[in-house]
């Protein structure tokens, strides 16, 4: 009996869109060092360990995980401040940048980059941002269709 399952072949065209897109953030970004796509609750839903990075920092999943605490912080602050959501944020460090976007549902594109120190305080986030734009399009949209195969619609 041939079994034919499109639903799972869908869903392996989805997981390499997704891929595309983590390898076209490494191009605005560089030295991306580790992104992965998780739940506010810090579950990884995708990921990609990309090799750059310094050989002392911490773990990338053990920082990556902390963001979703960071995220769900920086909305209580906003909403204490009646400001409308914060659907991007950077963290700067001397020599490494954190970045989280918003996708679809409750998901957030998380990943760090590491730079020259000069490099990493004059980097342009808000030039990222803007080509950043189509990425989190695309990754919204994979995700919401993988939401709609799961739940089988």
């Amino acid at each position: 009996m041939i079994c034919c399952c499109p639903s799972e072949d869908v869903k392996g065209e989805l997981h390499t869109i997704i891929q595309q897109n983590f390898r076209s953030v490494g191009k605005i970004f560089g030295n991306t060092a580790f992104i992965c796509i998780m739940t506010l609750d810090s579950k990884i839903v995708a990921e990609r360990q990309m090799g750059a990075g310094q050989a002392n920092s911490s773990s990338p999943v053990d920082v990556i995980e902390q963001m979703g605490s960071l995220k769900k912080a920086a909305e209580n602050f906003g909403s204490i401040l009646h400001c409308s959501k914060c659907p991007v944020i950077h963290i700067k460090g001397n020599n490494q940048i954190f970045s989280c976007y918003d996708l679809w549902g409750h998901n957030i594109l998380v990943f760090s980059s590491y730079y020259h120190r000069a490099i990493a305080s004059s980097f342009n986030t808000a030039g990222a941002d803007n080509q950043m734009k189509a990425i989190v399009a695309s990754l919204s949209a994979a995700l919401e269709q993988l939401d709609k195969i799961d739940k089988g619609r």
